[in-house]
């Protein structure tokens, strides 16, 4: 009776420890760091948002969302395409958006590019903005 209860508790710690020595894929990491970037940005959490650039990036990014009469009202991801020898992922995104004094929502595609920085030893790497954020553009003007 012992002996089948020894046996069933072997099988669950090979498999447990099984689980630990899988290797994490990279690609899996990006969708949760572009869903938080999405997040923030569409929040305006510009210094979290800033986060996910490189450190060169970061402060330019923070200067260029400085804009009080811009509102984002939805970013979500069109498409991602995985470079696995650099490791590096080209998103698309759509942002939707409007600028003050207009409330007409408007659309703006555009593409970053993420740079995977693998982790120190035991530790899982993370995905960086390694491409400037470009401009929502301007509001139309009435005449």
């Amino acid at each position: 009776m012992l002996r089948p209860c020894c046996l069933l508790l072997q099988l669950l710690i090979v498999c447990l420890l099984t689980g630990c020595a899988l290797p994490y894929q990279p690609e899996q990491q990006l969708l949760p760091a572009h869903d938080d970037f999405a997040d923030r940005l569409r929040w305006l959490d510009i210094p979290e948002a800033a986060r996910h650039f490189s450190p060169e990036l970061a402060e330019e990014f923070r200067r260029q969302m400085d804009d009080a009469d811009l509102h984002i009202t939805d970013v979500r991801l069109e498409s991602a395409d995985y470079l696995p020898e650099p490791r590096r992922m080209i998103t698309w995104s759509i942002a939707e958006f409007y600028r003050l004094p207009s409330t007409t929502v408007r659309t703006h595609r555009f593409r970053l590019e993420w740079e995977y920085l693998p982790g120190k030893r035991f530790q899982s790497g993370s995905w960086q903005i390694i491409t400037s954020f470009p401009e929502f553009p301007e509001a139309p003007r009435r005449e």
